[in-house]
């Protein structure tokens, strides 16, 4: 065999390995992208239901509130996961630590921070 056609093997192996690759890439895109319209059409036709409130309430007071629904949507989509909210959550916890345990940020934390990063703090 001459060394053209060594050449020629080599470049039809290496291009047609690409174009395998690349399909099963696109294979496995598509398939997590139907993962996705079905998670948002099962999402979209869920109504209210003892199963939902026993699922999607943070506490026990019989309701959720808007905050409770956004995050356990997300949860449901698989926008986020349960480790997201524990960083999440332990970042509120950080920048509110000033304020106790009264469980929110306010502008007094910004006020306080600002004029320690100008002491150099």
């Amino acid at each position: 065999m001459d060394k053209s056609m060594k050449l020629f093997q080599i470049f039809y192996l290496s291009i047609g390995t690409f174009f395998v690759g690349n399909v099963l890439g696109k294979l496995a895109n598509l398939k997590a992208e139907v993962d996705n319209i079905r998670r948002m059409c099962a999402w979209e036709q869920r109504e209210v239901s003892k199963e939902m409130m026993k699922t999607d309430q943070s506490d026990d007071d019989g309701q959720i509130d808007q905050y409770e629904f956004v995050v356990a949507s997300l949860l449901n989509l698989e926008k986020i996961n349960s480790e997201d909210i524990r960083v999440i959550m332990g970042k509120f916890r950080k920048l509110a630590q000033s304020q106790g345990d009264q469980g929110f940020i306010d502008m007094g934390d910004s006020q306080s921070r600002t004029r320690g990063s100008n002491r150099g703090d």
